[in-house]
């Protein structure tokens, strides 16, 4: 029976090969977006969930209060791991972690000493830290590998390229030229899914003695300490001490700080705190995602829907056939479920192909690796099959209830008709369902690339246009920046050259409390520490004051207006206060424009600008750009000469302005592609339906030609109702659309308004898709020979 079954499906499948076709196209699409978009957050789910002991891995973060809000970081002060196991003994364990991101590293080779500059995967950890992350060894011995300093782990990806076939235990390397370290492991390369990829582990007692003298009032988010509680020990006692802990070690903490303990599994998803790898991502993101492949497996079940329930009437004299020959329904509601399934499967088995060509090409676009294993991956596996299930259900189960309830006198005279049969107006309810899709996905897609613009082009409150950035090797002689900046300045083509920490907006923040005169209460504010041609280079405008003097320690400060308005002071009533910074009183000599120190997604923050030249570890150029390329080699040329041991790099400042938005960029992009997925998948739907009205009408439209009906009304006859159609699934994606975008928008404090224009502009855009899918197959129709099609009657 089954074999019956399976055979005439393909003999129908074959026969009706125009909408095979279209079907199949349709459900591979489907499917193969559908397994993409599965993988990619199977791949941002899966971060760090190969922690043998992760379930019970917490991280120690804060929230304090802001001059604009909550303050959010996952770092702590260098003193805090020891006072915390002093006073909580309860935990398993714990480890703290000390992320330098990058640095010089030197390796001696025949008597060579080679230089290599690794820009990032340096940490330095204590001695628990291979004990409860799961960072095997493959050579080496956990228990002692990083308790004394001077230790160090590599990568097994760095030991083959900074020591090749030699065995690296007990060779060594130097790091910033001043610390001699000797190999007593080599661990695992990190996967491409971790937050925590460290190439380099350097025990922390190398540098503890140095860093502990920053005390309790430094904290950066690169360090950070990690708990491993007890099996089944709960956060809630631990968390429920940390207010008494605070109040004992940190120095009158005014900011209500607060800890607690977060997950390991949360990390990722929690953009308000840093990680390692900078690849957070939000889970509404991955939620998006999931909803993306519910609607684009949506929309290719909906065309299967269609089409079949369409040419249904062509196939009522074989179950009336069928029947008379003793056929019940529920044989013939398993023949037409037969064949979605084998359509599907088709379909399906296509997707795998299509769905792993596209995955290479997605790492390419967006840098993830989300690969399809179908031999190991078990999960992946229930997945296809689930879907391959699912799909052939939704397509098939509707059509064949419907055709196996035809009356056999009424189909062996081939009366039966979709209208009589009760599925006219449910086809057109799944054509409006498949137009509010494809018309929310056109609306999103709109606002997002609006959103992106409107970030791209914005304001920011300084020049970024002609801006070029060189970074400058942090422990390298302080004056030795200011001889390259004079002489990076007399390079042609170079107008204008300053020295700084970090350019006016940068991943990179320093916060510091100050005072203002004497007042009872400190305040936090970002630093920037900059030079004196700082604000001509950028562009920052002064609004009272003077700029700061060419000096290398501090002795002055700016602030920015909205420092002065937290004081309730004009900026001209700010000039000449007293402000106790860093253990030292200095005056206000100006007050500059509000610029963004962070994306847009926050506020502007109360900010100073002050000297100190040994921190500044960037040059910055405002260049002539025609003369570019012979301008960047001259500067090269200079740089290479102070600081020969390193590696060149420069970057532009509208450049680094844009890596801000580099997750909301690659989330457009997917649901840019994707969106014209989903109105390709109705296009097909569409010009199938419209292919087989025509079809149907052929004798309507020959008597219509013959008595004077011209093209354009015979177009219109099969334009008007789907483009009614059209307007009224508008009515119903309008407001979906407008709900979605609107709480994606506000997240952000800085966005555009959903403005009439958008939706104005998708309608528009909607109907014309509709109208060139349905005009073409309705012109080929209307542009036939009537005589051919009136010769039978």
């Amino acid at each position: 029976m089954l074999k019956n079954y399976f055979t005439i499906a393909f003999r129908n499948l074959i026969r009706q090969r125009s909408y095979t076709v279209i079907n199949l196209f349709g459900l591979t699409l489907g499917i193969t977006c559908s397994i993409v978009l599965f993988q990619l957050s199977r791949y941002f789910l899966s971060f760090d969930r190969y922690h043998e002991k992760g379930e019970r891995i917490y991280r120690i973060v804060s929230t304090s209060d802001g001059a604009t809000g909550a303050d959010h970081t996952p770092g702590v002060p260098q003193p805090f791991p020891d006072a915390f196991r002093t006073d909580f003994t309860e935990i398993e364990n714990s480890t703290f972690i000390s992320y330098q991101e990058g640095g010089l590293v030197s390796v001696e080779v025949h008597e060579q000493l080679k230089y290599f500059e690794e820009q990032e995967g340096i940490a330095y950890v204590d001695d628990q830290f291979l004990k409860i992350f799961t960072r095997p060894l493959l050579r080496g011995n956990v228990d002692g590998a990083l308790d004394e300093p001077g230790e160090a782990v590599i990568s097994e990806r760095w030991a083959v390229k900074y020591f090749g076939e030699q065995d690296p235990l007990g060779k060594s390397l130097k790091l910033d030229k001043n610390k001699e370290l000797v190999i007593t492991g080599i661990a695992e390369d990190p996967p491409d899914n971790t937050d925590f990829p460290f190439d380099l582990m350097v025990a922390y007692a190398t540098v503890k003695d140095e860093l502990l003298k920053k005390g309790w009032g430094s904290v950066t988010s690169n360090d950070q300490f990690y708990l491993l509680l007890h099996p089944g020990q709960t956060p809630n006692g631990i968390e429920a001490n940390f207010p008494a802990f605070v109040k004992k070690y940190f120095d009158d903490p005014t900011d209500n700080l607060a800890c607690k303990l977060q997950p390991l599994y949360e990390i990722h998803f929690d953009s308000r705190y840093d990680v390692y790898s900078y690849l957070s991502v939000d889970k509404t993101t991955i939620y998006a995602l999931w909803v993306v492949a519910a609607f684009l497996v949506i929309a290719a079940c909906i065309n299967f829907v269609n089409l079949s329930t369409a040419i249904a009437v062509n196939r009522s004299r074989e179950v009336g056939i069928r029947k008379v020959l003793g056929s019940d329904r529920k044989q013939l509601i398993f023949q037409f479920l037969g064949e979605a399934c084998v359509l599907t499967t088709f379909a399906a088995l296509s997707s795998l192909g299509a769905a792993e060509l596209l995955m290479l090409r997605i790492h390419d676009f967006i840098g993830v690796d989300a690969s399809i294993d179908l031999v190991y991956d078990h999960i992946f596996l229930t997945f296809f099959f689930l879907i391959l299930f699912a799909v052939s259900l939704l397509s098939g189960l509707y059509p064949a209830f419907i055709l196996s309830g035809f009356r056999p006198v009424e189909a062996l005279k081939k009366r039966a008709h979709t209208q009589k049969a009760g599925f006219y107006f449910s086809r057109r309810g799944l054509v409006i369902t498949q137009f509010v899709i494809s018309q929310v996905f056109i609306i999103s897609t709109l606002v997002l690339i609006k959103q992106m613009n409107y970030f791209l082009e914005k304001d920011l409150g300084f020049d970024r246009e002609a801006l070029v950035t060189v970074p400058l090797p942090g422990e390298e002689g302080p004056q030795k920046k200011k001889i390259l900046r004079r002489e990076l300045g007399q390079i042609p083509g170079v107008n204008r050259v300053s020295l700084a920490f970090t350019s006016p907006l940068s991943g990179s923040v320093a916060i510091t409390n100050y005072q203002l005169e004497e007042g009872p209460d400190d305040f936090l504010a970002h630093v920037k520490y900059v030079d004196s041609n700082y604000l001509n280079t950028y562009g920052l405008h002064l609004v009272a004051g003077v700029n700061l003097d060419e000096r290398d320690t501090v002795h002055q400060l700016l602030i920015n207006e909205k420092l002065a308005a937290m004081h309730g002071q004009s900026p001209d009533e700010m000039l000449g206060k007293m402000v106790e910074i860093s253990g030292r009183e200095v005056p206000v000599v100006g007050v500059v424009r509000d610029f963004h120190t962070l994306s847009l997604e926050y506020p502007i923050e109360p900010t100073i600008l002050l000297n100190n030249l040994r921190r500044y570890q960037l040059a910055t150029l405002k260049v002539t750009l025609p003369e570019f390329d012979q301008l960047i080699k001259a500067v090269e040329t200079r740089w290479k000469y102070h600081y020969p041991e390193y590696t060149f790099s420069f970057n532009f400042v509208e450049g680094e302005v844009a890596e801000f938005y580099e997750e909301e960029e690659s989330f457009i992009r997917i649901f840019t592609a994707f969106t014209l997925v989903v109105i390709f998948i109705g296009c097909l739907g569409l010009y199938g339906l419209v292919a087989f009205m025509t079809h149907q009408k052929v004798k309507e439209i020959g008597i219509r030609k013959v008595l004077g009906a011209s093209i354009a009304n015979l177009v219109g006859l099969f334009s008007k109702e789907f483009m009614r159609l059209v307007s009224l699934a508008f009515l119903v994606a309008a407001p979906l659309a407008w709900y979605f975008m609107d709480s994606w928008l506000r997240g952000f404090q800085y966005r555009i308004d959903l403005d009439w224009p958008v939706f104005l502009v998708a309608m528009i855009a909607s109907l014309a898709i509709a109208f060139s899918t349905i005009g073409y197959r309705a012109l080929k129709a209307a542009r036939g020979n009537p005589a051919d099609a009136l010769r039978n009657e």
